[in-house]
């Protein structure tokens, strides 16, 4: 977030609205328990328009 200049409240709210945080809030999903690298490498992927990174999860 810092490459966009958010403040850390504004890093949170964009957060929360990616798909990434939807996963981690949908215990289905068993997101929360990859290590906190592979989240942000998924994030990463989503930021860049590819969230099917998610499927592979």
């Amino acid at each position: 977030m810092k490459d966009k200049g958010y403040s850390r409240d504004e890093a949170v709210e964009f957060l929360m609205k990616t798909t990434v945080y939807a996963a981690l809030m949908d215990e289905e999903t068993d997101l929360y328990l990859e290590s906190r690298e592979s989240i942000l490498d998924i994030l990463k992927e989503e930021l860049a328009g590819n969230p099917y990174r998610l499927l592979v999860v």
